[in-house]
């Protein structure tokens, strides 16, 4: 049984360390069967900024284009809008994005600004990102 909490917690400290390549190993050499909801968002935000989009789309599409009655979270539909934009899906990305209060997924707004960058409107990404740092960064709110 996988102790998924400490697992992620190994993968972010060596992000931190500038080892992504041992995560990137790690994730790939990882079969994913059932993996606890709680962990799935975690783990995807993971796999995206090690570079491994398709597998971030992978564990989050059946959260967020389910086959049940479930709903996924402002922060799922978040983290699946931004790798989206990681393979070029990138006005699928902002339809999604644009069913996110931004001030319940902080984030999104960050996210909003990356897609702007992408469509080379880098005025309307400063107007998305207005409190962007406030918002995610901890050190900013201290």
């Amino acid at each position: 049984m996988t102790d998924w909490k400490a697992l992620i917690d190994i993968y972010e400290l060596h992000l931190r360390q500038g080892r992504a390549d041992l995560v990137v190993r790690s994730l790939q050499g990882r079969g994913f069967g059932r993996i606890p909801r709680q962990w799935i968002l975690p783990l995807a935000n993971i796999a995206r900024r090690t570079g491994l989009s398709s597998l971030g789309l992978r564990l989050l599409s059946p959260v967020v284009m389910p086959k049940t009655g479930q709903t996924a979270t402002g922060p799922e539909i978040a983290e699946y809008a931004v790798l989206l934009q990681k393979i070029g899906a990138i006005e699928e990305s902002s339809r999604m994005l644009a069913l996110i209060d931004r001030e319940r997924v902080p984030e999104s707004s960050l996210y909003r600004a990356f897609y702007h960058f992408h469509r080379w409107d880098p005025a309307a990404a400063a107007d998305n990102s207005g409190s962007i740092c406030f918002a995610i960064c901890p050190i900013m709110r201290a």
